[in-house]
């Protein structure tokens, strides 16, 4: 998964959030393009979707190093 810096200026609303009826407007410089998905993300729900991408190319197993 490719997670690039949105390009623009102004603010921009985070496409997650605003699907689970968060307002989250934040300035372009602070929301990212995710490779394959529409909309820009904050970084707590490109966190969220790094995790799932996890999940799902191991297939429901995660193994944390510490």
């Amino acid at each position: 998964m490719k997670i690039t810096q949105a390009q623009g200026n102004g603010q921009g609303q985070c496409a997650l959030c605003k699907k689970r009826g968060i307002w989250n407007v934040q300035w372009m410089c602070f929301l990212y393009e995710v490779e394959d998905k529409d909309g820009v993300y904050c970084k707590n729900c490109v966190d969220e979707l790094r995790i799932q991408s996890a999940i799902d190319g191991r297939k429901g197993v995660i193994i944390w190093q510490i």
